[in-house]
């Protein structure tokens, strides 16, 4: 009867007596509160039902224009909030946060009709959190732990629905504390909502923690999608859950990070799967631009020791590869490295190695080999998206760290394993598939790989990465692809003749190297024609940049090969592998004196390989 009089009031005019009744209404509520303390887990009707009515009368004198009285009313209620923290009354403060909570629930249970009511009263309410933290932090975190634990309750007596409703109102505290940058109140409602899940899933209430979560994807989903909603809803929902999901990260909870970035990916892909109309285009594009905008402005210009906006992304593009979301990975690996090379700028050094290292490390050091090959593959999609893009810088900085962590796996069969998962396999069906294009495209990752491992000065990983790329087109040639193979073997010659005339000295050196590293691989294999082939097209690539008047440049090429590389093998390696680099030297130089005499030359200078190649 009370919250009718609320509204009958505000449409008389008479605003002063309806927000008296409404702050008696909500008194009330607060002493029902209290009174049933010791039994919140069983939901009072009668708490439920006064919630929902004052909730949706004050929705109604908000929308027909009635005056102030909702704003005066939560914000009366919130300074009592704050009063109560401010001096450290315990019972009263946890009164009135279970109080907000229920409010908010009766918010989301009515939907967009009190999109007001809650989306005020959980940014007034985290504010309170925000500020009374700093002076009151364990009374804080004691009332935010304690009204999320909630959930396990709900959870332990299958109230699905009432625990669905607490998620979506935990939620909007989260979307308030991200929309207001307030970093004490977004860390310490993640961190405990993190907990309560990781229990529930502990407890063995996975269907409700999976059911929970999609409820909170969906709402991205949603906010995208309505034209009802303003554009940057969806900003704020995917900022909230990602505090969520960081949250996660930093506890080291497999399950629920896969569970939350499952969820996130099927939102996402409800999305792409209604690519045909322009609204839902507009939708994935807007969820797209939110992760790029969301990775750019999470980058410090020091090295990320904790989580970030970039390990969310990197989760969830894992998630969308491995579950075959094929148009999510397209979509999202664009996003990633569109916002990584915005972030780039942002850094001292133009490198993003640090922010991306952590994501690629662990499941090596960890000897994690399913999850090892679950983040190469995301790397490869992400290697071949900046390729694509043009954005070298960025391609080497990824390729340079993925080598990096898998030199810290020592074994060499799981790290072949890997490297045949990742990389041969895949290149040599493309071969064999005949697609031209994505040939091409896998035998680039390949080089930029072996490039980075020679950059790095990373031996067994030049040597096992030389090894991968050409099985791939040793194992295709018996099956009818030898045009392909020709035609991959051409692009390399193309590549360093344009290297040796355009690049530095540097670069020349290590691209000339990657090509020797290869025709030693070859050999390695047992394939002399495909060893035969690579050192003519070694000699191809010097001749033409000979014949375009860059002599002088593949001379200096070959001096810094000599100096940097083969010197030093020679002088530390096994008489074995002496031996192999001396045979391998002497053929390209025999090649070179049977097909391009202007090569051989200087090949036969002394200041490049004439010493090691004087028997030629």
């Amino acid at each position: 009867m009370g919250c009718k009089v609320v509204l009958l009031s505000a449409r008389k005019g008479h605003a002063s007596f309806s927000i008296k009744v409404a702050r008696i209404a909500v008194n009330s509520l607060i002493e029902l509160v209290a009174k049933s303390r010791n039994d919140r887990a069983e939901a009072d009707e009668i708490i439920e039902t006064l919630s929902d009515e004052l909730v949706l009368k004050v929705h109604l004198i908000h929308m027909k224009d009635l005056g102030n009285i909702p704003r005066e009313v939560i914000d009366t209620y919130v300074a009592k909030f704050d009063q109560a923290l401010h001096r450290g009354h315990k019972i009263k403060a946890e009164n009135f946060a279970s109080t907000a909570m229920i409010i908010l629930s009766s918010c989301v249970k009515q939907g967009n009709v009190s999109e007001f009511p809650l989306s005020y009263f959980a940014e007034q309410f985290v504010q309170i959190l925000h500020n009374s933290k700093k002076r009151q932090d364990r009374l804080v975190t004691g009332i935010i732990n304690k009204e999320i634990k909630r959930l396990n309750h709900l959870a332990g007596r299958d109230t699905d629905q009432q625990a669905k409703y607490l998620i979506l109102s935990i939620l909007a505290l989260l979307r308030s504390s991200w929309s207001q940058n307030l970093a004490e109140s977004l860390t310490a409602i993640s961190s405990a909502t993190a907990d309560a899940l990781c229990a529930m899933a502990e407890e063995g209430n996975h269907r409700i923690v999976d059911n929970l979560l999609k409820d909170l994807a969906d709402t991205i989903y949603i906010a995208s999608s309505s034209s009802q909603t303003n554009d940057t809803k969806h900003i704020s929902l995917s900022g909230a859950i990602q505090a969520l999901m960081i949250a996660a990260l930093k506890r080291n909870a497999d399950v629920l990070i896969e569970t939350l970035s499952a969820s996130w990916v099927a939102t996402w892909d409800r999305a792409a799967e209604t690519w045909h109309t322009s609204k839902s285009k507009n939708s994935l594009q807007k969820l797209m631009a939110e992760r790029e905008d969301a990775i750019c402005l999470g980058v410090e210009n020091k090295p990320h020791k904790s989580p970030s906006s970039w390990d969310v992304s990197f989760q969830l593009l894992l998630t969308a590869i491995t579950r075959g979301k094929d148009d999510v990975r397209d979509s999202l690996s664009d996003s990633i490295i569109s916002g990584l090379a915005r972030a780039r700028i942002k850094v001292e050094d133009g490198s993003v190695r640090p922010l991306v290292r952590g994501s690629f490390n662990k499941p090596f050091t960890d000897g994690d080999n399913e999850r090892a090959a679950a983040v190469s593959n995301t790397c490869m999609q992400l290697i071949r998206t900046a390729i694509r893009k043009r954005e070298d810088k960025l391609a080497k900085d990824l390729s340079a760290v993925w080598v990096a962590a898998l030199d810290m796996n020592n074994t060499d069969n799981a790290v072949m394993l890997l490297l045949h998962d990742v990389l041969t396999r895949p290149f040599t069906r493309t071969i064999i598939d005949g697609d031209e294009s994505k040939a091409r495209e896998n035998g680039t990752i390949g080089i930029e790989l072996i490039l980075a491992a020679i950059r790095g000065q990373r031996a067994s990983s030049i040597s096992r990465l030389a090894r991968s790329w050409v099985l791939s087109l040793i194992d295709a040639l018996p099956r009818g692809s030898s045009d392909i193979v020709s035609q991959l073997i051409a692009a390399r010659t193309r590549q360093l003749t344009e290297i040796i005339m355009y690049s530095d000295a540097r670069e020349a050196e290590v691209h000339g190297m990657a090509a020797i590293e290869l025709t030693v691989a070859a050999q390695d294999a047992g394939r002399s024609e495909v060893a035969e082939d690579l050192e003519a097209s070694f000699v191809e690539a010097l001749g033409k940049a000979i014949e375009q008047q860059a002599g002088l440049k593949a001379g200096e090429m070959l001096y810094q090969i000599r100096l940097n590389h083969l010197d030093k093998m020679i002088r530390s390696g096994t008489s074995d592998d002496v031996r192999k680099w001396f045979g391998i030297l002497r053929d390209i130089a025999s090649h070179a004196r049977g097909r391009n005499p202007a090569v051989y030359k200087i090949i036969q200078e002394e200041r490049n390989w004439g010493l090691y190649t004087s028997q030629a």
